[in-house]
């Protein structure tokens, strides 16, 4: 039987007491219900029973109902007790040899945590398409390696959103480094290099760049929102274009009805245009001599005639103000006919009135046309400047 002082080692503070000693510790008590008490095993009883009466004597003498039951009490709150101190020891573990207890708990959220992170790594691997062929679809947080001989390593993440393994850090995460800068890096375009397509805005380049894909349809005013291109191209527009016809408006006339056809002009840089022919009816000729009337386009959109002065020289009424000449007509009891409007070499009423030159030599009758006036005056030609004899001959005929 082990000896007490065993006993209080081995349930001493801290220790963890093993099966075997439980059992020893247990076997160590003498148990009524189990067990028979020898006398000669009680230290003493034997020399102290050895002068004392009988039993049958002793019966007659004693209260044995009151011994009987102290003692059974006795029996039963051992007994409770015996049972409670083993229910305590269930409740236990064994200790284990290298191991303290302690009273940081191991908990089973930890423990789900740690087997987490270990499910989280998949593995070192030759290449992505490794990586992709071990692993084609991962999970959030999972992560991988790529490195081979001569190549750093790099660390690659899932992707979930778009479902493919991409390289730490491209997704906004932190760099070790930017252009050999460390920590708060700032960088200029001094610290970049430009690439072999894109390249910087310079002084130099911007000088010497072509003007590809400029355009000179459009007059207006430059704005805000203009491109380079859009405001030279409307600058230059502004310079060269010049007021005037820009397409159609053809004139023709039946009897004293002007029709004048759709078309555009422009006035100061800006467009006018028609949709539908314009159709004018003309003051009624003068009863003796013939006139001209002018037909022209307005800044307000509208085609107009302007009646002349009936004249035996009629002269084309002059242009108004923020207007083109469309065309003209000339009116007469013979009938009416109409002219072109001027082009760049079209020779205008000043033109004439300064032209040098002896025009009184020059002067005819009238002729039924340009020719007859012409061969008028055919011999006098030479001794002239020929075109002051044209714009005469034009200017004091009846234009009939």
């Amino acid at each position: 039987m082990t000896g007490r002082n065993i006993l209080k080692q081995w349930f001493s503070t801290a220790k963890k007491p093993l099966q075997g000693q439980f059992a020893e510790w247990i076997d160590s008590f003498w148990h009524k219900g189990e067990d028979t008490i020898q006398i000669s095993d009680v230290n003493g009883l034997p020399g102290a029973l050895a002068g004392k009466a009988a039993t049958s004597v002793l019966s007659t003498k004693a209260d044995v109902t009151y011994v009987n039951t102290q003692d059974q009490a006795e029996v039963t709150a051992r007994q409770a007790g015996d049972v409670a101190l083993q229910a305590n020891i269930n409740n236990k573990v064994d200790k284990v040899a290298g191991f303290g207890l302690s009273s940081n708990d191991y908990t089973s959220a930890e423990k789900t945590k740690l087997a987490n992170m270990a499910e989280h790594f998949v593995g070192v691997f030759v290449s992505e398409a490794a990586l992709v062929a071990a692993k084609p679809v991962g999970i959030d947080g999972q992560y991988g390696v790529v490195e081979s001989v001569g190549v750093d390593a790099v660390q690659y993440i899932w992707d979930t959103a778009n479902n493919e393994w991409v390289p730490a850090g491209t997704g906004g995460g932190s760099v070790a480094s930017v252009n050999g800068q460390t920590g708060a890096v700032s960088l200029s375009t001094d610290d970049i290099g430009e690439g072999a397509s894109h390249k910087y805005f310079t002084e130099a380049r911007a000088l010497v760049s072509v003007l590809t894909g400029i355009s000179f349809l459009t007059a207006g005013s430059v704005l805000p929102t203009d491109t380079i291109l859009q405001a030279i191209g409307k600058l230059q527009a502004q310079i060269t274009a010049p007021n005037g016809i820009l397409t159609g408006l053809a004139v023709s006339i039946a009897a004293q009805n002007l029709t004048v056809g759709i078309g555009t002009w422009r006035i100061d840089n800006a467009i006018y245009q028609t949709t539908v022919p314009t159709i004018i009816v003309i003051a009624d000729p003068d009863l003796t001599n013939n006139r001209i009337d002018l037909v022209y386009g307005n800044d307000s959109n509208q085609i107009l005639v302007l009646e002349g002065t009936a004249s035996a020289n009629p002269v084309k009424p002059s242009v108004p103000a923020s207007c083109i000449e469309i065309g003209f007509v000339l009116v007469s009891l013979a009938g009416n006919s109409t002219g072109s409007a001027p082009t760049a070499d079209y020779v205008t009423q000043s033109d004439f009135d300064n032209t040098v030159g002896d025009k009184t030599e020059l002067i005819t009758g009238e002729r039924n046309n340009l020719v007859d006036a012409i061969n008028e005056v055919k011999g006098e030609i030479s001794a002239i400047n020929q075109d002051n004899v044209i714009l005469n001959i034009f200017k004091k005929s009846n234009y009939s």
